[in-house]
């Protein structure tokens, strides 16, 4: 099949521009995921203007151009690991037969899974992995710094959580640990320009600031597990080689993160009282102390205080209605999907809520039983290959890349939903890390081979 899809498909449109140069392709490439990320980004000021059928078409045209970008003429077919992708596979199958079976907007969730995906694996598996890694990381950090600038400016600091441009901290939380995941791999790196370096520590203190400051603890979950499992790994294989290299870069994150946590906010006051004054020319109006969010360290702080007293709250206290939400969804759960309406009265947080907050629960719901245990065994099984992939690449902090991304969506999907297509970015990158992961090289011609074999 994949032969077939190359004959008549990928290589035909390939040929129509084979005469692009690699950096042409590479900004076309970035420019695109670049686009998608800033589009989610920004897209939570607009939320209830903005239909998803739009976002799901914006996304797939972004991924498109991406995957375009990438092809070349000649590409081959590849070998890919056949449990992780019969898993991968049948789970798509599943999510496809329910959503016709029972609501046909879980059909983008298939078309991602069975067709988009397949394509991505195939053409990125014809592609220089480190570049690869490399142009998804830089063009998240691009984001990122776009992202940060924009939220200082006008963006005030809120009392109690800080969530950005984005609409909910959890939100900004699950962006911020993607941002995080490739920061670290760019501080670990040696970089051509030493000044690019030290901003990337500089950007990685900041990102993990704003991290606490949403204080969502998806994502500080998140971050930390994903920071000890990498730098751990990353210890362990580059012992032998570079002690004092590897200790000196580890204690510069730590560095950074410390001094950019307190420092961070202030300047993001900074920047909004420097737009507010702006305005204030422009407009020639007098802005009072009124119009001015009070919020700081000192009263975050104060929050901080009241939030971690868990003492005489049950687990339902504590993980903010989870346990509560989560029974609810399994309770009207099934073997093989459910047609129930997805939204149920959460009495203990005297709400209603339309999202599991857990990915296998939002599996086992719409899809059944079946297929979310089919979806949890395939992400465990890309952790153990994320490991393994870290650990061969010795001496190459790209190859921790995967590692880092696979953690932080393992731990998030352990405490939010996040597996709608294109409006959580995470899930997307996590999906686009699959390429390494679940191909393992170009299948070999039997036919060469068997002639270059010399006889007994």
């Amino acid at each position: 099949m994949q032969q077939i899809l190359l004959d008549r498909v990928l290589n035909p449109i390939a040929k129509l521009y084979e005469d692009m140069s690699d950096r042409v392709r590479g900004i076309i490439f970035s420019t695109a995921v670049i686009l998608l990320l800033l589009y989610n980004v920004f897209r939570t000021l607009l939320l209830d203007c903005i239909p998803y059928m739009f976002s799901y078409t914006f996304g797939t045209i972004c991924v498109g151009v991406a995957l375009l970008a990438m092809m070349k003429p000649h590409m081959k077919p590849i070998a890919f690991r056949k449990f992780p992708l019969v898993l991968w596979l049948t789970g798509g199958t599943l999510i496809l037969v329910t959503s016709l079976l029972y609501n046909f907007d879980w059909l983008s969730e298939a078309l991602l899974v069975l067709a988009v995906c397949p394509v991505a694996y195939i053409v990125w598996g014809n592609t220089d992995q480190k570049r690869l890694l490399r142009l998804l990381s830089r063009a998240c950090v691009t984001s990122f710094l776009v992202h940060m600038i924009v939220s200082a400016l006008l963006v005030p600091v809120e009392d109690r959580q800080y969530a950005g441009l984005f609409n909910n901290v959890n939100g900004a939380g699950q962006y911020l640990v993607l941002v995080f995941a490739c920061l670290m791999i760019e501080c670990l790196r040696q970089h051509r320009r030493k000044w690019v370096g030290a901003l990337c520590f500089v950007w990685l203190g900041m990102c993990s600031a704003l991290i606490f400051y949403t204080n969502s603890r998806t994502g500080l979950a998140s971050a930390v597990v994903a920071f000890f499992v990498v730098l751990g790994v990353y210890l362990v294989r580059e012992w032998r080689k570079a002690k004092k290299e590897v200790l000196l870069r580890i204690l510069c994150m730590v560095l950074s993160i410390a001094v950019m946590l307190p420092t961070t906010i202030y300047l993001f006051r900074g920047g909004y009282m420097v737009s507010t004054w702006m305005r204030d020319v422009l407009t020639v109006e007098t802005v009072t102390d009124t119009d001015v969010n009070q919020g700081g360290v000192g009263s975050f702080f104060e929050y901080a205080k009241t939030k971690t007293k868990i003492t005489d709250k049950d687990m339902d206290a504590i993980s903010t209605g989870r346990t509560s939400i989560w029974k609810a969804y399994l309770s009207h759960s099934a073997l093989f999907g459910s047609d129930v309406e997805e939204s149920f009265f959460v009495e203990s947080r005297n709400a209603n809520y339309s999202t599991a907050h857990m990915i296998w629960i939002t599996y086992a719901f719409r899809h059944g039983y079946v297929c979310a245990a089919i979806m949890l065994l395939y992400t465990l099984v890309m952790g153990v290959l994320s490991l393994v992939y870290a650990w061969r690449g010795r001496g190459d902090p790209w190859s921790l890349l995967p590692l880092a991304i696979t953690v932080v969506f393992g731990i998030t999907s352990l405490l939010a939903s996040i597996n709608t297509p294109y409006n959580y970015i995470l899930t997307i990158y996590y999906y686009f890390i699959q390429t390494l992961l679940i191909g393992k090289g170009f299948k070999k011609d039997r036919k060469k081979d068997e002639k270059t074999v010399p006889e007994n």
